[in-house]
Parts: structure tokens; sequence; C-alpha cells
């Protein structure tokens, strides 16, 4: 019989660690000010089935922040300057 204590955790292999990063939610209100629109133009964009992807959790719309971002530096605008 083994007479090693079990609270002496040294010998067990450690649990890797999550590879998750945190991911931020942004609502309407937070994305319509960050992008210079009105919410009513994000949902007008979520009716036609345009502009950014978010997700609804039960009646909430939330837009994750990296999405976000990533949707303003692929459909950005490049303005030229003499």
């Amino acid at each position: 019989m083994n007479n090693k204590s079990h609270s002496n955790n040294q010998d067990r292999p450690k649990k890797p660690e999550r590879p998750y990063k945190k991911v931020y939610w942004l609502t309407e209100q937070e994305v319509s000010v960050l992008i210079n629109v009105t919410p009513a133009t994000l949902q007008n964009w979520r009716w036609k089935g345009v502009g950014i992807p978010y997700t609804r959790f039960q009646r909430n719309i939330r837009y994750r922040e990296d999405v976000v971002i990533r949707y303003l530096d692929e459909h950005g605008v490049e303005v030229e300057t003499d």
C-alpha cells in the first residue's frame, strides 16, 4: 500500500493552461461611438445583413472588439494626401 499523502500535488503533472485569450464584447452604443454612426445605422445594417458581424445574447446585441477593429481595417477608406 502507498503511504504518500494525497495532499502532496508535486508529483502530479500540471494541467495545461488554456490557450484562450480574453474576449471583449462591445454594446451597440459603444460601437456606434467608436465608428461614428448612429445606433439606428447599426440596426439597419443588421436588418440588411451587412456591416460588422455581431452576436445576439438573448435580446442583447454585442460586437466582439477584435472583430470590429478587423472589420474597420479591412473596410477602411484610405485618403490620399498631396
